[in-house]
């Protein structure tokens, strides 16, 4: 039996109104490389549940593509959003594709770039790329080395990679699937000044799931964000790429969750619930539980 216990806190639950936009200042229209776009953006007081520490914001740059940022509360009902100018930026207009605002209840506001409190927040890049002289094209994959193939639980896999890419160095992530399970293992790829090479080692826990591990997908990035997803039922050099663990967990049954019961069955603001969850895991035992328990209020 899991028990667990904890107070019960009220967040505004009649706060049914988003955020409203009052108005946006943006610190200058036109710019050049090694320049600092801000525009700070102020919104209707909240006195319920007030606004959301970061708000999402879409930047449409010179040559028509949509770029995906944030933004952070200053404090004071303000927003405030910054970008520094590069070489390698596309020349042209920019602008505000959308912004999004939430409170802390769980509301959500969404304005267009086109709204009347915007349109004043464009900028000109005076002296970017010309459209056609931008990478738009991902790093290429051409071969991937797996340099284990055989790992006892806590040891290392490591592997390397072949690509090409005009603007690298490139990063990227890779992330192994259990065949038995649903268990991942993910790490970073990186570029090793030393040698010339791409390559990565993933660090096995101590209870690490025995047998197979294959890769699930690949992800390469250049330094000016163009990307690319690589899957091993699209790329014959990863189809059979795997490792096999030993010395670790050979135990792949789940918990068996049987029923919860509460302390209480009307709570308020303030109050202490306790909660009872009866489940069984008949090979390991059930030690902690490694999920927050969350409520959701009707």
């Amino acid at each position: 039996m899991l028990i667990f216990s904890g107070t019960l806190t009220s967040h505004a639950e009649e706060d049914h109104t988003p955020l409203k936009l009052k108005n946006a200042v943006i610190n200058q229209t036109e710019a050049k490389s090694g320049d600092r776009i801000v525009i700070t953006f102020e919104v209707e007081p909240d006195y319920e549940s007030g606004p959301m520490p970061d708000a999402d914001i879409n930047i449409m740059d010179g040559s028509g593509n949509i770029m995906y940022s944030m933004m952070s509360y200053m404090g004071d009902n303000k927003y405030q959003f910054a970008m520094g100018m590069g070489e390698s930026d596309p020349m042209g207009e920019w602008s505000i594709s959308t912004i999004t605002f939430n409170d802390n209840a769980g509301n959500t506001s969404v304005y267009a770039g086109t709204d009347p409190l915007l349109k004043h927040t464009k900028w000109k890049f005076l002296d970017g790329k010309p459209e056609a002289e931008i990478d738009r094209d991902p790093p290429e994959l051409k071969n991937f080395t797996l340099l284990t193939k055989s790992v006892d639980a806590a040891g290392k896999v490591e592997f390397s990679l072949d690509l090409a890419d005009q603007n690298g160095p490139s990063s990227g992530s890779i992330i192994f699937k259990h065949t038995k399970t649903d268990s991942v293992l993910n790490e970073s790829i990186t570029y090793n000044k030393t040698n010339g090479r791409y390559e990565g080692s993933i660090s096995l826990p101590e209870f690490a799931k025995n047998g197979e591990w294959k890769i699930s997908f690949l992800l390469l990035r250049d330094r000016l964000g163009n990307e690319k997803w690589y899957r091993p039922d699209e790329y014959p050099f990863l189809k059979n790429t795997a490792f096999e663990v030993t010395g670790g967990v050979s135990d792949f049954e789940k918990p068996v969750y049987k029923s919860i019961s509460f302390s209480k069955q009307k709570v308020h603001g303030g109050d202490k619930l306790t909660v009872f969850v009866d489940a069984v895991d008949k090979d390991s035992k059930i030690e902690e539980a490694k999920e927050p328990i969350k409520f959701t209020i009707f």
